[in-house]
């Protein structure tokens, strides 16, 4: 048998997962005259048909309304399937269908909550911070990659930190970052944070998984055992390091600060999710308060540009409430 060229292979690689959507059209757009007879003369194609009509597939899904893109990954997720591909503005994501928000948001829009690094950018540069522009992102909590990757791919950072603690998360993190060619620019740390190393109890949604928690409290939870680290543990210095932090970990942020003491030293600016409710059920709030007493400014990223913000966090605390849907993204500035 005559040997493929690796580029063959590569491509082959590449199409692979899109062959593998056609019999999941079959299923979920029956209704549909022409898809579903493009599902079932694929088997009779030959491989270039078969890249031909995969590729037709491919757009048709992606040029679709957000709408409808969330109806197919219910569907999808209805028939059985665990994983799909989502492609957008030049980003390729492989997404864990079952997971109603941050995957269903990347399948359906090609982003999720995005939107607000560039406005934490935008305020860096027109409060006229006195320190170099952030080049090194350090996304804790970083999921499947919905920030760290846009965010170097589109060149807004020279290269990023990625920290997940989830190894299912992991695993398509990993995927995500190879498949959008930024495996040189993007260091993945398979581990939670904490205020020291060893091991903690991660507590996982089964249907947001973005909602694995290192705390206890909900009912009907499975838990894991998963390694932490501190962010002091991690190479964040040097002068040509500038880094920003961007951390969700459902209101650990406290404990995650509490190990960033010599971090925090140099005051770099760091944007965290800022939800009362799970802060108080994480026993967090008295360290992220005294972790964060040397920053003075506040921005809550959900009313930029124009809303007002307020005067610290403990006015955004009184503001905000305790409610388990009650959150917001702050940038904070010293």
């Amino acid at each position: 048998m005559k040997k493929r060229a690796p580029v063959v292979e590569r491509f082959l690689g590449w199409i692979e997962p899109r062959l593998g959507q056609l019999p999941m059209l079959q299923r979920v757009y029956a209704e549909r005259d022409h898809y579903r007879a493009l599902a079932r003369k694929s088997f009779a194609m030959d491989l270039s048909q078969r890249i031909q009509a995969s590729s037709a597939a491919v757009k048709m899904i992606t040029s679709r309304e957000p709408s409808e893109r969330r109806w197919l990954f219910d569907a999808l997720t209805e028939a059985g399937q665990t994983v799909a591909l989502a492609e957008h503005g030049g980003l390729c994501f492989v997404v864990r269908l079952g997971d109603k928000y941050i995957s269903r948001d990347l399948y359906a829009t090609g982003q999720f909550e995005f939107d607000k690094v560039a406005v934490a950018l935008a305020l860096l540069k027109s409060r006229g911070q006195s320190e170099p522009a952030p080049n090194l992102l350090v996304d804790v909590g970083a999921n499947i990659g919905s920030v760290c990757i846009p965010a170097v791919a589109s060149g807004q950072f020279d290269r990023a930190i990625a920290i997940e603690p989830h190894p299912e998360n992991v695993r398509l993190l990993r995927t995500n970052i190879a498949l959008n060619g930024l495996t040189e620019k993007i260091d993945v740390v398979a581990s939670a944070v904490a205020d020291g190393p060893g091991k903690l109890m991660l507590s996982q949604s089964t249907d947001n998984w973005g909602d694995h928690r290192t705390w206890a409290g909900a009912e009907n939870r499975v838990e894991i055992e998963v390694p932490c680290i501190t962010l002091d543990s991690l190479d964040l210095a040097g002068e040509r390091r500038h880094p920003l932090i961007w951390m969700d970990i459902q209101g650990a942020e406290g404990r995650a600060l509490a190990g960033a003491s010599e971090l925090l030293r140099r005051r770099p600016p760091i944007v965290v999710e800022f939800w009362p409710w799970a802060i108080e059920r994480a026993q967090c709030r008295a360290e992220l308060f005294g972790s964060l007493s040397g920053y003075g400014r506040v921005y809550d990223l959900n009313k930029m540009p124009a809303g007002p913000q307020p005067a610290s966090l403990e006015a955004l605390w009184r503001e905000i409430g305790i409610g388990e849907d009650k959150a917001t993204d702050v940038l904070l500035l010293a």
